[in-house]
């Protein structure tokens, strides 16, 4: 978290090889997610050269906001990854 000049505090989105990490209800929300999982879809599916669906395996920990944002992240209709697995 970093400081703004007004003293409120501001949460860090961060995305790497651990996937997407930030505050729920901040910097991760819902709609982050969905979008997330979106841009993930059309990536592999513009990169899949196998002439079949990619298959996509979900982690995520055993927080209670973790089911939230995992329903969020495969939630949004892409017909070019239809395979997420959990």
């Amino acid at each position: 978290m970093s400081a703004s000049t007004s003293g409120q505090t501001s949460a860090a989105l961060m995305l790497g090889v651990s996937g997407l990490r930030g505050i729920v209800g901040k910097s991760l929300t819902p709609e982050v997610a969905a979008r997330y999982g979106e841009a993930v879809g059309s990536w592999l599916a513009s990169e899949n050269k196998t002439g079949r669906p990619p298959r996509v395996v979900v982690g995520r920990d055993s927080r209670g906001s973790g089911t939230m944002i995992e329903l969020a992240t495969v939630a949004v209709p892409r017909p070019q990854v239809p395979h997420w697995l959990d």
